[in-house]
């Protein structure tokens, strides 16, 4: 019984881990498209303020 109870905690923490790798990559993937659209704005903005100086 003390077998069957060590792989079902085993189990668990492989779940755990794997949780917590999924939620990183969530986080990473998050993060890098926010970084874009930040970068795609400020591009943006950097357009808009040059056409506006042109007479």
């Amino acid at each position: 019984m003390s077998t069957v109870r060590k792989f079902s905690e085993q189990e668990r923490n492989y779940h755990k881990y794997q949780a917590r790798q999924n939620f990183l990559r969530e986080q990473q993937t998050i993060q890098g498209e926010l970084k874009q659209a930040v970068e795609e704005k400020e591009a943006a903005l950097k357009a808009l303020e040059a056409l506006a100086e042109k007479p």
